[in-house]
């Protein structure tokens, strides 16, 4: 890439794991209540406090874990990890070092690119600083809630694959509830290390550690930026210094943040207070059921038993909630196309525009889609009908029976009949016309019907065709 140079990236990706409690207590995960709510004498570190690990945790790592095929330690364990920060009031944080959860696993691109993941360990977040005009503050509410650290090895090669990789595994961890998955609420953050070199040489070139960027997008802008200056010093014959920079989306530039000439010593020790953590095969197959099919394997089932398009199967997918309402639907129906194309352009749409949310609202939404299909494959609703009646129940302004009913278009021929009859009584000039073959007469004339009697287009111009010629 880039004429004589190539980039190595690795990734070290936090994920904040999806559990009702934190990792050493009884407070609630939750960070969106007023500061230093959620917070006990353990998580702010008080003497004399035992910490009691959050079983759900290690649940949730080890089916990280088995998702990223990496090899589970049958026994692990807790250290103190020390260092000092405003917002690590104990001036340790309770990590693992020496033996993680789990090392050697992989994920795979859709190139079929492996990119190795070196090791998944459990750890607890640390508080939050807030800064201001008026000074700095500390809110501990986030302090010891559960995080699974997944390091990549430096496999990746370049900004789109960082990008497809965190995409990737973003989609699978959320699918199977692992994390929440919102960057801007912090359940995911990723610091990205990269460096480059001549292209074939075997040395890797000096490290440069890009942080707090809080999206894959901005992750990828950042890294094209930053290999782009790398590959500009070196051929002016500077050289690149170890150091930590932050990313301006604004400016899309990397910035210095600080110098980095020397490796932290954390005087990593055993944690005294906890247990060495033992899984044991019962507990990995129980975790393994726990797993459902997973995005890859149903987007390939949807297009093979459903016969979608590659782009239908796709989006339906991207999230679980999206698959199991294509298939909740799906089954009552045997036009599995109507089914996808519904959801894709009236249901997704009204997500997008903040009509509705899957999650909250799934039964309502579900229900309403359930109806007005039912309709439109009777007869009883074109398809900009049902739009319209959908889009009337999600807004709050009807029900969902007089939605349709309201909307409801003829079905008996009879009254249909009577209506082009009349239309074309009143209409002999644009009659003659027709039969001299101005065909696009037809138009018109299913325009004058509907204005008479709301009723199936198609039935409409059948009807008008056999009495015309």
């Amino acid at each position: 890439m880039n004429g004589s140079f190539e980039a190595t990236i690795g990734l070290e990706i936090h994920v904040q794991l999806n559990t009702k409690t934190k990792l050493f207590c009884s407070c609630l995960r939750e960070t969106n209540n007023l500061p230093n709510i959620n917070i006990c004498p353990i998580c702010v570190g008080l003497p004399g406090v035992l910490p009691k690990p959050n079983k759900r945790a290690i649940i949730l790592a080890v089916k990280s874990s088995l998702l990223l095929n990496m090899k589970i330690s049958r026994e692990s364990f807790f250290e103190r990890k020390n260092y000092f920060y405003p917002d690590l009031p104990k001036n340790y944080q309770i990590s693992q070092y020496r033996i993680p959860l789990a090392e050697n696993g992989h994920l795979e691109l859709r190139n079929g690119k492996k990119i190795g993941i070196q090791r998944l360990h459990l750890e607890e977040d640390a508080g939050k600083m807030i800064h201001s005009e008026g000074g700095s503050y500390v809110d501990f509410s986030r302090s010891g809630i559960p995080l699974c650290e997944i390091v990549t090895k430096p496999d990746i090669s370049s900004p789109d694959e960082a990008y497809e990789f965190l995409a990737r595994l973003h989609r699978v961890l959320t699918w199977c509830d692992i994390t929440e998955g919102n960057m801007e609420e912090g359940h995911i953050r990723c610091d990205v290390n990269v460096s480059v070199r001549p292209k074939g040489s075997e040395k890797l070139g000096t490290k440069v550690e890009i942080k707090n960027v809080n999206s894959f997008r901005f992750i990828k802008e950042a890294l094209e930026y930053e290999i782009a200056r790398q590959i500009e010093k070196i051929r002016n014959g500077e050289s690149i210094r170890q150091e930590t920079r932050g990313y301006d989306p604004t400016t899309k530039k990397t910035f210095i943040m600080r110098e980095k000439e020397f490796a932290h010593d954390y005087r990593y020790f055993p944690e005294p207070d906890l247990l060495p953590i033992i899984i044991d095969d019962y507990l990995i197959e129980e975790v393994r059921r726990e797993i459902p099919e997973l995005p890859d394997s149903k987007k390939k089932r949807f297009e093979e038993e459903y016969k979608l398009s590659e782009y239908s199967s796709e989006i339906l997918t991207s999230q679980r909630i999206l698959s199991e309402l294509f298939e909740d639907l799906g089954n009552k129906f045997d036009d599995k196309k109507l089914v996808a194309n519904f959801i894709l352009e009236e249901i997704l749409r009204s997500v997008n525009e903040g009509l509705c949310d899957l999650k909250r609202d799934y039964i309502k939404i579900r229900e309403s889609a359930e109806e007005i299909l039912l309709s439109q494959t009777k007869g009883e609703l074109t398809r900009n009908l049902a739009k319209e009646a959908f889009r009337e129940v999600i807004e709050g302004k009807a029900d969902i029976h007089s939605a349709i009913n309201k909307r409801k278009i003829k079905t008996e021929s009879s009254e249909i009949e009577q209506a082009v009859e009349k239309v074309l009584q009143n209409n002999p000039k644009e009659v003659q016309r027709y039969k001299g073959g101005e065909k696009k007469l037809l138009g018109f004339f299913i325009g004058e019907v509907v204005k008479i009697i709301k009723a199936d287009p198609k039935l409409i111009r059948e009807i008008i065709q056999r009495k015309l010629g």
